[in-house]
Parts: structure tokens; C-alpha cells; sequence
């Protein structure tokens, strides 16, 4: 399959990931930022991995919104999002 230009449904689909991936990082964030408060400095890991996860998933889906075209494959280098991610829509 040839790439092709992502049309408007997935591109609203890619904005609503965002839009979902930015509400999940302010979630860890405030939850991070409350448990920081609490324990004076000493925050768990798994608090703060999870926060980081959120940091690369919004990241993640951003970068993915970006890329212009789809094909059958992912290619990242030129900006190609794989089919599959939009069969659900």
C-alpha cells in the first residue's frame, strides 16, 4: 500500500489521543505533586513511573498526530502512522 494522507476522521482521532494522553499526564502529575508534598521529598518510584510513562505517552501521541500519512506499515522516519491504529474509528 502506498502512503497517503491521513484524512479528517484520523486526524480527529489522533487529536482526541492527545486530548486523552495530556488529561492522563495532568492526572499523574497532580498525583505526583501531591505525594511529593506529603512525603517530604521521599516520593516512591512507582509514583514517579508512572508519571514518567505519562510524560512519554503524551509525547508519544503527539509526535504520532504529527506524521502526516498512512500506509499498511509504521515508518517513523517519514512520518507514516500504520493502518491499524485507525481500524477501531
Amino acid at each position: 500500500m502506498k502512503p497517503r494522507i491521513k484524512n479528517k476522521k484520523e486526524k480527529e482521532y489522533d487529536s482526541l489521543q492527545v486530548e486523552k494522553a495530556k488529561d492522563r499526564l495532568i492526572k499523574e502529575a497532580i498525583s505526583f505533586e501531591n505525594m511529593f508534598s506529603e512525603c517530604e521529598g521521599d516520593v516512591y518510584y512507582s509514583m514517579y513511573r508512572d508519571f514518567s510513562n505519562s510524560v512519554m505517552y503524551y509525547e508519544r501521541e503527539k509526535e504520532i498526530a504529527g506524521m502526516p500519512k498512512v500506509s499498511e506499515n509504521w515508518d517513523w522516519s517519514e512520518g507514516v502512522v500504520g493502518e491499524y491504529r485507525y481500524r477501531g474509528i
